[in-house]
Order: C-alpha cells, then sequence, then structure tokens
C-alpha cells in the first residue's frame, strides 16, 4: 500500500477520534448542568482515580501503553472539567 493510502487512513481515523471527543464534551457539559442543579461538586477526584484505573487496563488489554492511556485521560479530564465549569457559570 503506498504511504498515501496510510495516510489516508490515519486521516480518518483522527476525524472520527476527534468526532468522539466533541460528543464526550458535550456529554461533560450536560453532566456540568447536572451538578450544578444538583448542588454536586465538579470535581469528583474518586471518579477521576477509578476512571484513569480502568482506562489503564483497557489500554493495556487493547496493546497499548498504559501510561500513554492515562497521560491521555488525564488531559481529557482537565478539558471535560473546564467545559462543565464555563458552560456552567453561574448568571450575572
Amino acid at each position: 500500500m503506498p504511504l498515501e493510502e496510510f495516510r489516508k487512513k490515519i486521516d480518518a481515523l483522527d476525524e472520527t477520534l476527534l468526532e468522539t471527543l466533541a460528543k464526550r464534551m458535550q456529554v461533560s457539559s450536560e453532566i456540568g448542568a447536572f451538578k450544578k442543579k444538583n448542588g454536586i461538586a465538579f470535581k469528583d477526584p474518586e471518579r477521576e482515580k477509578q476512571l484513569i484505573a480502568s482506562r489503564r487496563k483497557l489500554a493495556e488489554k487493547l496493546g497499548l501503553s498504559p501510561v500513554f492511556a492515562e497521560k491521555l485521560f488525564r488531559a481529557i479530564l482537565g478539558e471535560s472539567l473546564k467545559i462543565q465549569k464555563q458552560k456552567n457559570k453561574p448568571k450575572q
């Protein structure tokens, strides 16, 4: 297969990855609205700990580096928290 074909595959996968992340961030925004309405703290360290552990295990099962998965999901969680807070600021 020519290099350009491999690159097209990567480009398509990257597009799918970003579309999925956009959907995840939309759900995070909805979760933020729920938390605000119900007086729940945006940050949940125990949930984050569980999520990171489960994603590390899944990454290893899939043949990926658990360290890479942890870095990736820490970045995703950071962005999710930011979105929850930004989109659910108190009205002034």
